[in-house]
């Protein structure tokens, strides 16, 4: 007997957050947000696939993304249809599963990263000379905008000045976002924001330290607060990242490898 589709709905969250617990490590972030969500039209749209009765694999259709799991290899052309049907042109999942996918869809272009996460912090990394600050009012912002245009990787984001401070405001305001910052005689020397992601876990981005004050450790040692005060709330920390040279630096912190994350964007 061969496999069906099914449609998921509400009732079936437990079934779908059980196959994903099968990886718990690499999926934290999905059930995060299944657990705090749930599964409902306005926010995705959940199909399986079944096999002598059993779940085998889900696709998770989001409004703008769409992700894959399974915890076995499955012939995926059976989703190619649905994924066509949606409003949406980007993939993501753990490599090996959306690899499968590439014969069957017409590709724009696709990125390569790796995924690790944070239970618990190694020991604090303490710099005397160095005050570590939260981002908390339009100053702060202003001077935050600053730093961000002396790094190459954000200067592109941060083009204006005014649309950027209105946005960081926003985000202290909503409290969706935690930003410290590292200081020393006046001068912010190095950054870090942590999204929140559910009730159960975060996503670190947005590390940045400007050239001249490189090779100091300060980014290490706003990560290393950022992440400890996150943890001690009862979070997970996620960090998404492709530099192998970088991820050595994060594991020192107390980040581990769990995954090769794959996205494709696709026609």
């Amino acid at each position: 007997m061969g496999s069906i589709i099914k449609e998921l709905f509400s009732q079936d969250i437990e079934m779908v957050l059980n196959l994903l617990r099968e990886d718990c490590e690499f999926n934290g972030l999905i059930i995060s947000d299944l657990e705090a969500e749930d599964i409902k039209p306005s926010f995705v749209n959940v199909y399986g696939e079944f096999e002598q009765l059993k779940l085998r694999a889900i696709l998770l259709c989001f409004k703008e993304k769409i992700v894959y799991y399974s915890n076995e290899h499955r012939d995926v052309q059976i989703f190619i249809e649905i994924i066509k049907q949606k409003n949406t042109n980007k993939m993501n999942g753990k490599k090996d599963l959306i690899e499968k996918f590439k014969p069957f869809l017409e590709i724009e272009f696709e990125s390569n990263s790796y995924i690790s996460r944070m239970t618990s912090p190694k020991n604090k990394f303490r710099k005397n000379n160095v005050e570590i600050k939260k981002i908390q009012n339009l100053d702060d912002c202003y001077r935050l905008h600053n730093l961000y245009k002396r790094v190459n990787e954000y200067s592109f984001m941060v083009s204006d000045k005014d649309k950027f401070t209105k946005n960081q405001m926003k985000i202290i305001i909503n409290g969706d976002t935690k930003t410290y910052y590292a200081e020393i005689k006046g001068d912010m020397v190095s950054t870090a924001s942590i999204q929140a992601k559910g009730h159960k876990t975060a996503i670190l981005a947005g590390v940045a330290t400007p050239p001249q004050f490189r090779g100091n450790g300060y980014a290490t040692k706003v990560v290393s607060e950022l992440c400890n005060d996150v943890i001690s709330e009862g979070k997970m920390v996620y960090l998404f990242y492709n530099n192998p040279t970088a991820g050595l630096i994060y594991n020192k912190i107390g980040f581990q490898e769990v995954g090769e994350w794959m996205v494709l964007g696709f026609k």
